[in-house]
């Protein structure tokens, strides 16, 4: 059985939904895709509930072209850190592969960490944990793809960002698809999900 099983693909969607702020359903919703300004007007990430963020990065050299404006999507699923321990975790080393890309491609750090969605972590009780991880998990994943975030999406993948990628105003910086590494139980058991992605 996968980590998704428990519920049915309109149950999964229909509870991230619930969890996305309005100005990012707009957002995901429009016509045109997603500017700079308007992913950097996005409310700061200050919480330490589970979530999704963007992480918005720009050269240092001011020349306001796509091609030097970064979009990562990430998630944190930490019971009493969340979003807010993820981005104190960015800021103060970061993933290795994030902070080479910075120095070799002169990027501002830390950049601005935006919330795309947020969920209530209220017990430590392990299998809530897990739940809530795998509701962020998913909403990473799905967020990632709708916002043409990955790099090299796969040749299913591409057709998912609604605006087509050749149009956005960033490139993408996220580093895989969540759906195909496997999720963590909070007693650090691996639970398999590549089998949904």
């Amino acid at each position: 059985m996968n980590a998704l099983s428990k519920k049915s693909a309109e149950q999964w969607l229909a509870l991230i939904a619930e969890e996305i702020p309005e100005k990012v359903k707009k957002i995901l919703g429009s016509l045109h895709p997603p500017t700079n300004d308007e992913l950097e007007r996005l409310p700061p990430v200050n919480l330490t509930n589970a979530g999704v963020y963007a992480r918005l990065v720009t050269s240092r050299y001011p020349v306001p072209v796509a091609s030097n404006r970064y979009l990562y999507v990430g998630s944190a699923s930490k019971y009493g850190t969340g979003l807010q321990g993820r981005v104190n975790h960015h800021v103060r080393k970061g993933p290795e592969r994030l902070v080479r890309d910075m120095r070799s491609r002169d990027l501002l750090a830390p950049g601005r960490f935006v919330t795309l969605m947020t969920m209530k972590m209220d017990s430590a009780e392990e299998e809530h944990v897990f739940d809530v991880r795998r509701t962020v998990t998913l909403a990473e994943a799905i967020l990632t793809i709708w916002l043409g975030a990955l790099p090299s999406p796969g040749h299913h993948l591409p057709g998912l960002c609604p605006w087509g990628r050749q149009t956005l105003k960033y490139r993408a910086w996220s580093s895989h698809n969540p759906l195909e590494v496997d999720i963590m139980r909070p007693n650090n058991e691996m639970i398999e999900v590549s089998s949904v992605a």
